[in-house]
């Protein structure tokens, strides 16, 4: 698979589409979105996001085969907004999503179209 591909995969699994719309929330507190995050729905595979407090995120893909996609990004927060970048190999893919709930367990975030995706944090095992 060539690395336009597998960075499309993991764009798509993380629901992660450019542009966003302001829905509920006005502004999310950027430590709150510190940590891993796992999404709800698994139709993709297991798909964990881990943003760390100095602007970087980390994302993993893990089919049901068990094969593990993983891309290194950065992150922005603008008010309610998450503006990330993803970067495999040589290639980079810019997205924004909108958050409308952020709590110590759950993130919801929703794209222009008005996808949503869920997140609950993973705790230490």
């Amino acid at each position: 698979m060539n690395l336009r591909v597998l960075l499309a995969v993991l764009v798509l699994a993380f629901g992660l589409q450019a542009g966003a719309d302001d829905k509920k929330v006005e502004k999310i507190d950027p430590d709150k979105l510190v940590g891993k995050w796992e999404r709800t729905e698994k139709k993709d595979g297991s798909v964990v996001l881990e943003i760390m407090k100095d602007g970087k995120a980390k994302f993993t893909l893990t089919t049901g085969d068990g094969k593990a996609l993983t891309a290194d990004g950065t992150y922005k927060v603008s008010g309610n907004k998450i503006e990330m970048t993803m970067k495999l190999g040589d290639q980079e893919e810019k997205s924004n999503r909108s958050v409308t709930k952020l709590t110590d367990t759950e993130l919801v975030t929703i794209d222009d179209k008005g996808t949503e995706r869920s997140f609950v944090r993973v705790t230490a095992k």
